[in-house]
């Protein structure tokens, strides 16, 4: 039983390796923006305090200003 689970988990890492890489430098790159820009700022806040959906950070104007510092 070992073996198989050792499989599963290298394919899990390795299939969802680029996934975890985009989620990763699209949160550095929105740390970023919202270090330069307090709209951006206030905007993780809400989200962070549940004020606003998650769904926030991706709206297309603010996912293409992220996109464009990765």
């Amino acid at each position: 039983m070992a073996a198989e689970e050792a499989v599963i988990l290298d394919r899990l890492l390795t299939e969802d390796a680029p996934m975890k890489r985009l989620a990763r430098d699209f949160g550095m790159a929105l740390t970023k923006l919202a270090a330069q820009d307090p709209e951006v700022h206030r905007l993780t806040v809400a989200v962070s305090q549940l004020l606003k959906p998650q769904a926030a950070l991706r709206e297309p104007a603010l996912a293409a200003r992220v996109m464009s510092l990765i």
